[in-house]
């Protein structure tokens, strides 16, 4: 019987979609390459719609691929790696697995749905909170699920076990394996979301700081890095392209620009000065503005010999204001130590996929529709064990490029991976309980000279009461307990405002004013070292919470 090539495939996922095909993925498979998912060589697969597909609409592709195997010779490959994708961003909306019925001896239909769509905003949710909080329980447990699912013997068994570790949390229910692959390999591939702004829309410019000259506080300002979009972007967006569309600049704070390439998850340029890892952190470590979302996207790294963070904050917001060398430090330290373990994890992620591309390409291309044998299951976890480290080498290299100086591990086998946890814990303890520290100090500081200067005027019973309070904080304080200095604090940002009400006309305009605005930022620094007091007890027990960000955009 002949074979049908034509596949029909019909969108209801809310978008309109274009369809990626890996096209190599079935000779990356036969000869254990790491490349998986969005990181494949990609093509358009044309249709008879043309390059896209609108909501609500059926078209048809033709499936005649060919593939290199392990002996190099080339053959006919009865299973496709489709990545269906939103137009502009390529971000996921299903990734289909098509393999060649051999009994009908026609490929099935491709139903492309809004649920499978809405797994991939899942994925991007879950990618968020691992990448954040990559020692976390809900990570360490991760780890340990993709090694139970790399043990089994057929891909549902071990997708299973993927799935069940989803469906414990109510945010991540119906997540699966494949989705969770698209995203993470998306994030890895394409520049796009590293370069939206908090709307949703490519175009952003982020500012580069290095820790403040010894005894200064505060940090130092070392540049920006934008992020500008073609106007000529073409519309789908092209999948050869992993800088999307993006002219991404180093503007130093000299002035001299820099161009930068977006590589596998990391800004460089072309002489090797500058490395930065893409992730993202806890936002009320910088700011205690009131908004929906838990994290911002964070760069760390390397530029010109220096260790920098690159954060969506300009110097002007003050977001660094109170904060000591040692802060920083602290956690940059903790950023690179986290890097090393997400990174761990996400190398397992190849390895099980590595394995379950094997078995489904010896279903499709050497079995015919047939279950793999004993020995090909045996082959395929051999397969898988290359292919993660291959992985694990790869990304070792690449944490070795953002932090050439201070070895960052990305641990390679179990008692390592407990290890690491245990110390990226403990720093990241350190840092968040350094930056709490920091912060209600400079808070206590600063409402002093308050008191100082209105005492000037006149020491006030309600002036004595708060100087009291401020000594309470100072005292909780160096006893180490941040809640109880924090609390203190409060109770004089409560104060000052009726003390100088009290006071009327002793008190000019311009001390009024300085009073209101020092109250403001007193506020916020101790709502940054509440949270992060927080952050750190959590972090310290790996207790952090999932989150789901509603302003991370629906790309």
């Amino acid at each position: 019987m002949d074979i049908n090539k034509t596949v029909k495939l019909s969108n209801a996922s809310g978008v309109s979609i274009v369809v990626l095909n890996a096209y190599n993925s079935s000779t990356n498979v036969a000869n254990n390459s790491p490349q998986q998912g969005y990181l494949q060589d990609l093509d358009i697969l044309p249709l008879a719609s043309g390059k896209t597909l609108n909501d609500d609409a059926t078209t048809t592709a033709t499936l005649d691929g060919t593939y290199v195997d392990s002996k190099g010779q080339t053959k006919p490959t009865y299973i496709y790696n489709l990545l269906v994708s939103k137009t502009d961003s390529l971000f996921p909306v299903m990734a289909v697995g098509e393999s060649l019925n051999f009994n009908t001896m026609a490929y099935p239909d491709i139903a492309i749905t809004s649920a499978a769509a809405s797994n991939m905003q899942k994925a991007l949710s879950f990618c968020t909170n691992i990448m954040t909080a990559p020692s976390s329980k809900m990570s360490v447990a991760f780890q340990a699920t993709l090694n139970d699912a790399f043990s089994t013997g057929t891909v549902a068994d071990g997708e299973a076990k993927v799935a069940s570790f989803f469906n414990q949390y109510d945010m991540f229910k119906g997540l699966d394996f494949v989705s969770y692959v698209a995203v993470s390999t998306w994030l890895r591939g394409f520049a796009y979301l590293w370069g939206m702004n908090d709307k949703g829309q490519p175009g952003m410019t982020y500012y580069v700081y290095s820790a403040a000259a010894a005894g200064k506080t505060g940090t130092t300002s070392e540049g920006t890095i934008t992020f500008v979009r073609s106007t000529s972007a073409p519309s789908p967006a092209d999948p050869k392209d992993r800088q999307s569309a993006y002219t991404i600049t180093l503007t130093s704070s000299s002035g001299s620009k820099t161009a930068l390439t977006f590589d596998n998850g990391q800004l460089i340029d072309a002489t090797g000065a500058v490395a930065l890892n893409c992730s993202f952190g806890y936002k009320g470590t910088f700011t205690g503005k009131d908004t929906d979302t838990t994290a911002i996207t964070i760069f760390s790294g390397t530029m010109v010999n220096k260790q920098v963070m690159v954060v969506p904050m300009a110097p002007e917001s003050g977001w660094d204001k109170f904060w000591t060398s040692l802060s920083f430090q602290k956690l940059l330290g903790y950023f690179m130590e986290a890097m090393g373990l997400w990174m761990a994890v996400d190398f397992l992620k190849q390895k099980l996929a590595g394995k379950n591309e094997k078995l489904e390409n010896d279903k499709a291309n050497e079995n015919q529709g047939k279950e793999p044998t004993d020995d090909q299951v045996a082959d395929a976890k051999q397969s898988g064990e290359s292919i993660g480290d291959q992985a694990q080498k790869a990304d070792q290299s690449a944490a070795d490029r953002v932090s050439p100086d201070d070895k960052v591990d990305v641990p390679a086998n179990d008692a390592d991976f407990a290890s690491t946890v245990t110390e990226v814990r403990a720093s990241g303890a350190s840092a968040f309980n350094q930056v709490a520290t920091d912060k209600a100090s400079g808070a206590i500081d600063s409402a002093a000279e308050q008191i100082s200067d209105l005492a000037e005027i006149e020491m006030t019973e309600s002036l004595q009461e708060a100087e009291g309070n401020l000594l309470d904080a100072k005292e909780s304080l160096s006893e180490g307990n941040i809640s109880a200095a924090n609390e203190s604090i409060g109770e004089v940002n409560t104060a000052l405002p009726e003390i100088v009400e009290d006071m009327g006309t002793a008190v000019n305009e311009e001390l009024k004013a300085q009073v209101e605005e020092a109250v403001q930022v007193q506020e916020e620094a101790t709502d940054i070292s509440e949270e992060a007091n927080e952050n750190s007890e959590d972090t310290g027990n790996g207790d952090e919470e999932p989150f789901e960000d509603t302003t991370i955009p629906e790309i």
